[in-house]
């Protein structure tokens, strides 16, 4: 079933519209003045298809004759995201990813403070992504949103900077950095946008956290979303050359769970290449301990 999410100017659900088995349609907002509105969009929006509401929210095309309510939403301070309510997910999430919300920052800056910091670190991955004026792009796993604000930043008020994250406390945290951001709490398996629909997308330090069938349905979800040709920018562990080097990866892992090592193990490139994702750049960081890899979306023929 296809539906219509509403939020409100701060990326928060404030309402939807969807239809029922028999063609239905079922409108719900936080406040009955909502509703009322939401009736009057579906009600008076001119559609150029000949089909009713009901049956392009309920069908996989005409996607583009829907592109009216969202425009009359805008106009109310609202914005609309195409979803479809059906995907199967894992169920994975880190409740701890609320309780550490409040010190995150402090323990990336220490933890990234042998290699030269975390806004060094950033910096190359921005470098990589290369992100241009007006680009549409999605920051995945975004926690409090210090990537997402840096890439917002250079794409400026031209282009749309979103971030996704599980954590409301995390999300809470980055929308007090920017205003430029449109931060959204959504599963990564089942991201709230309309197929191609970014330019870029990046996932940093979050794949390794998922189980395999968390991180396959991740990198599929990416891949709907991402434009043909769109570019996807993963940084995450990566296994390095060398004792001493192996040796701090060891370490590093005594304090991740076994995502991480099964992450490491299944090969994070080949991961990528399963997903309909060929590696274009990609760069080692801090003593080859991390990798940012650059892929592009590969179209079947």
């Amino acid at each position: 079933m296809r539906q219509l999410i509403i939020r409100n100017l701060d990326g928060v659900v404030v309402g939807g519209i969807s239809c029922g088995d028999k063609g239905e349609i079922y409108i719900k907002g936080e406040t009955a003045e909502l509703e009322g509105l939401l009736r009057g969009i579906v009600d008076n929006t001119q559609l150029k298809s000949n089909k009713k509401i009901s049956e392009l929210l309920c069908s996989n095309g005409d996607i583009e004759y829907l592109e009216g309510i969202k425009k009359n939403l805008e106009g109310y301070g609202f914005k609309g995201i195409f979803t479809n309510d059906a995907k199967e997910i894992s169920g994975y999430y880190r409740g701890e990813c609320n309780r550490i919300a409040v010190v995150y920052d402090f323990l990336v800056r220490l933890m990234t403070l042998p290699f030269g910091g975390g806004g060094k670190l950033r910096d190359s991955v921005i470098e990589l992504l290369n992100p241009q004026p007006a680009d549409k792009i999605l920051d995945v796993c975004c926690g409090t949103g210090e990537l997402t604000k840096m890439v917002s930043e250079r794409v400026g008020e031209a282009g749309e900077v979103v971030g996704i994250d599980l954590s409301p406390t995390m999300l809470s945290i980055a929308r007090r950095k920017t205003t430029g951001v449109c931060f959204i709490h959504a599963n990564s398996e089942n991201i709230p946008y309309p197929a191609n629909y970014f330019d870029r997308i990046t996932i940093s330090f979050a794949l390794h956290e998922m189980p395999g069938i968390a991180r396959s349905n991740t990198l599929k979800e990416i891949y709907r979303i991402l434009r043909n040709d769109g570019k996807l920018l993963v940084a995450d562990y990566h296994k390095p050359e060398g004792f001493l080097r192996n040796t701090v990866l060891n370490i590093a892992m005594l304090i991740e769970t076994d995502t991480a090592k099964d992450m490491i193990n299944h090969g994070l490139r080949k991961e990528l290449a399963n997903n309909g994702f060929q590696i274009e750049q990609s760069k080692l960081m801090a003593m080859g301990l991390i990798e940012a890899i650059l892929a592009r979306k590969v179209i079947s023929s």
